[in-house]
């Protein structure tokens, strides 16, 4: 009795937790009032440093930390800590910050989530955005009306800008349609590779609907992806190929997704998304571009110089510019050693990293959070790749 019990109160808190996580994902939009500081980010950082110490305290976990991603947390510490004491700029030390709150979410979080909760919680919620974009979308495509985020906390946590404001494009609860593909996609892939055919088929279509160039393009590459390397050799996901290329027929000359792909048809290497942050480095000197000029710094450097900054910088040119070219390689050496896994699922997850890096910020932020945490959930069972954190009644908390 007192081991079912136990049992039971294990997979309640890995429920909530998991919710928790994915909830606070969605939210990630929103600010603290009067800073620029995500909402999401601050509520499951505190969440995650409430339960660690926790666990710390009863001394009855193993916590798994990631020794590729370790070695990158490492040298950006170390790194922007040399940085912003020879500049003088606190506001790498800001920026830092927010590195530290990232990567211990997700150190706690892929530690402490199973797989079959996280991917229930991520259903759930994933369906109730859904729905909310579909919504939006009846409104858009049949009444013409334009839409905005649909806002379900206080508007004292709604940022001033960054968010788009009566658009023609469908978004759910989020700031921008891209930020809702994104969000989808890592449960697009674990929804396919579950077999979850029909529910698979709901997503693609809503983010068809959002009208999210990368999320499109993505949505299609997953597809292919687990129907012809991961379910290979099944007739399932023949038929579930199949029906998408038909819906695809059916739907590629209506007026409503006639926009979306116009968008995906005319995409440009010169798309601002895309080139906008590589434009910078031209003047960086040799050393701002091995090294780096520290997090947040180039906005004080261009503006010096009297330069005007873009407004999107991708994953990769962001690297560059923040941590430096020898960042970049810890980046991609980090992204090697997570692909070269066996675990197909995950290497799914870092091709979809890998792509998105040169669209967008998937770095440091709720993305980063949703991405890597879904990949190590699936992955904890190579724990030679792990540094171990034990604590018990025994052993002390040295990482092996």
């Amino acid at each position: 009795m007192i081991e079912n019990l136990t049992n039971i109160g294990k997979k309640l808190y890995d429920n909530i937790f998991s919710y928790f996580l994915i909830f606070s994902i969605c939210i990630g939009g929103y600010v603290l009032p009067n800073t620029s500081f995500s909402l999401g980010l601050f509520v499951s950082f505190v969440f995650s440093v409430v339960v660690f110490l926790y666990y710390i305290i009863a001394k009855k976990h193993v916590f798994l930390f990631d020794k590729g991603l370790f070695l990158f947390i490492f040298y950006i510490f170390f790194s922007q800590l040399v940085l912003s004491i020879a500049s003088g700029e606190i506001v790498i030390i800001k920026r830092l910050f927010i590195v530290i709150v990232t990567s211990f979410t997700i150190f706690v979080f892929y530690n402490l989530i199973s797989e079959e909760s996280f991917l229930k919680a991520y259903e759930v919620i994933g369906i109730i955005c859904s729905i909310g974009l579909l919504y939006q979308a009846l409104m858009v495509y049949i009444l013409k009306h334009p839409v905005s985020p649909i806002v379900i906390l206080s508007r004292v946590f709604v940022p001033k800008t960054n968010w788009a404001s009566n658009i023609l494009r469908p978004m759910s609860f989020f700031q921008e349609p891209q930020a809702y593909a994104t969000f989808m996609l890592p449960l697009l892939a674990y929804t396919l590779n579950h077999k979850k055919y029909l529910l698979s088929i709901f997503f693609v279509i809503c983010i068809f609907l959002s009208t999210s160039t990368t999320g499109v393009i993505m949505a299609v590459g997953i597809c292919l992806y687990t129907a012809l390397i991961i379910n290979k050799h099944k007739l399932s996901s023949y038929i579930f190929l199949i029906i998408m290329i038909i819906i695809f027929l059916l739907i590629v000359r209506s007026d409503i997704f006639i926009y979306t792909i116009n968008k995906v048809i005319n995409i440009s290497f010169n798309n601002e998304r895309l080139s906008n942050g590589f434009t910078i480095l031209k003047n960086l000197d040799y050393k701002q571009l091995i090294f780096g000029v520290g997090a947040g710094n180039i906005y004080n450097i261009m503006f010096n110089q009297s330069i005007k900054l873009p407004k999107y910088y991708s994953t990769f040119s962001g690297i560059i510019i923040d941590y430096g070219i020898l960042g970049l390689f810890l980046y991609c050496f980090m992204l090697y050693r997570l692909f070269r896994r066996q675990n197909k699922i995950g290497r799914l997850f870092v091709i979809m990293i890998f792509i998105l890096s040169f669209t967008q910020t998937i770095l440091f932020n709720t993305a980063f959070v949703n991405f890597y945490t879904a990949y190590f959930i699936c992955s904890l069972n190579e724990e030679k790749n792990f540094y171990k954190l034990v604590f018990n009644s025994h052993k002390g908390g040295e990482p092996s």
